[in-house]
């Protein structure tokens, strides 16, 4: 994948946005050793380089995780003639001199005990060659995606949403869809009608920024957000806001048990007067649905 990202990215960059290369090389270790790993495939098949590629692609105390074993079992079952002639390609690639005319936005992410693309001479080299190039090394072996799966996919979707073209009107309108998401229209039909020359500019600072700019990251989901907001403002003691999050998040989806588990957590990290005020409130609002 990130030879063939390479090559389209030397070859077809009018039809590339943004480049992402991840644990990858612009040349693969020597044709000595991609030439033993052909020779063996064809004699004895994809058992005969599974656990030295497995070896290589994970950490030795992920080897057992549930994404190992699949991956593993993927191995077994590729067709050990187009596994070779992935060696035969690798074998003979070399972007070395050629890379630094690469010239799309590009992430390169790396890995600190990668055995198959080691960090220095691999990615370094190519974050280092490609220019504005921007790069991320993560822990584990060779398939950071798998063994990092979250950080991988917050570094590669804060570099791919960076590149969007948003203006200060998309980020606005984003921020007020998540807004009527979390709260509701009733709360934000009266928040907008009860604007006035004096809080219209807040009104567009909390919907721009709050909602447009840390609600709609994709790194949580709305359910998290609500969880984390319903347990920080009994902590700090707001509980007009957390009143107003508590009674959008019983008519949108989450459950009396949900809020007892967040304030019994409370009790526990900000303090029990904090949660036995919690615990009123939401009964409060609770009987409130109930009629």
């Amino acid at each position: 994948g990130g030879a063939i990202g390479q090559w389209l990215a030397l070859n077809a960059a009018q039809s590339i946005s943004a480049l992402v290369l991840a644990n990858t090389s612009p040349q693969f270790g020597t044709r000595e050793t991609w030439q033993a790993r052909l020779d063996a495939v064809r004699q004895g098949g994809m058992p005969s380089v599974a656990e030295t590629a497995m070896q290589r692609f994970f950490s030795p105390d992920q080897q057992m995780s549930t994404p190992a074993q699949s991956t593993r079992a993927v191995l077994l079952g590729t067709d050990p003639n187009g596994y070779a002639g992935c060696c035969v390609a690798l074998r003979d690639l070399n972007f070395k001199d050629t890379i630094g005319r690469i010239n799309v936005p590009t992430l390169v992410i790396g890995s600190d005990r990668d055995p198959s693309t080691p960090w220095e001479g691999n990615g370094e080299l190519l974050a280092r060659a490609i220019p504005l190039a921007r790069s991320v090394v993560l822990q584990g072996a060779h398939l950071s995606n798998l063994e990092q799966p979250r950080s991988f996919t917050a570094a590669l979707l804060g570099f791919l949403l960076e590149r969007q073209e948003h203006g200060q009107e998309d980020v606005f309108e984003a921020g007020m869809r998540a807004r009527r998401q979390v709260l509701g229209d009733d709360h934000v039909d009266r928040a907008i009608a009860g604007s006035t020359d004096f809080n219209r500019d807040f009104q567009t600072l909390i919907t721009r920024y709050a909602w447009g700019t840390i609600w709609t990251r994709p790194g949580l989901d709305h359910r998290t957000r609500r969880l984390l907001v319903l347990a920080m403002m009994p902590a700090l003691g707001r509980w007009e806001e957390f009143r107003l999050h508590l009674r959008a998040a019983l008519t949108h989806g989450m459950e009396p048990c949900d809020i007892k588990e967040v304030l019994l957590q409370v009790a526990i990290y900000a303090g029990v007067p904090a949660a036995n005020t919690g615990f009123q409130i939401a009964r409060e609002e609770m009987d409130k649905l109930k009629h």
